[in-house]
């Protein structure tokens, strides 16, 4: 197939595809979204346009507290950060949306953030110390395990009562003979 017909095929989806948000302007800077407050804080490049915003938002996007969007090649791409004060890893909270911008977004791409006036707070889930006192209960388990197996350890087979030890001299192999064990 040429280019000009994926592309084709291409548009022809992205026109069909329905907008997963229901997006309601309510004055320059505020919006909702979805039911969520929103609040325009930066649109660098004169950025922000409602109907790309349409077209990309996902509800996967309502947990954030900030989201920023960047153009690159006329497609807008959106991306989540948390607030400074949650307990998240640092590259995903907003004071770092500088070095995103940097390392992530081409130079000099016109961008715009938008503040979730209502996101929930997200909750841990798992800490560090919780996850480190599991691998330290099975581990302490496993040599548990093992002690175990080293102090019920039968003796030798040739010491043994219910068994016979003998060696055929020909090719050096071991015969067991297996005897009742006698009460």
């Amino acid at each position: 197939m040429d280019r000009n017909k994926i592309e084709e095929l291409a548009e022809i989806k992205r026109a069909s595809r329905r907008p997963l948000a229901q997006i309601n302007q309510i004055d320059e800077d505020n919006f909702s979204i979805n039911g969520y407050k929103y609040q325009l804080v930066a649109n660098e490049g004169d950025a922000f346009d409602l109907e790309s915003l349409r077209k990309t938002y996902n509800t996967f996007f309502s947990k954030y507290d900030y989201i920023l969007g960047d153009i690159g090649y006329d497609q807008l791409r959106l991306t989540g950060f948390f607030a400074d004060e949650q307990n998240v890893n640092p590259a995903d909270k907003i004071s770092n949306v500088k070095d995103y911008l940097v390392e992530y977004c081409n130079f000099g791409a016109p961008y715009f953030i938008l503040h979730n006036l209502e996101a929930r707070r997200v909750k841990p889930t798992k800490s560090r110390s919780n996850s480190y006192k599991t691998r330290n209960r099975k581990r302490n388990n496993k040599h548990a395990f093992i002690e175990e197996k080293i102090t019920k350890r039968k003796p030798p087979i040739n010491r043994r009562k219910a068994t016979v030890v003998t060696e055929s001299k020909g090719k050096g192999q071991r015969h067991f003979k297996i005897r009742q064990k006698q009460k």
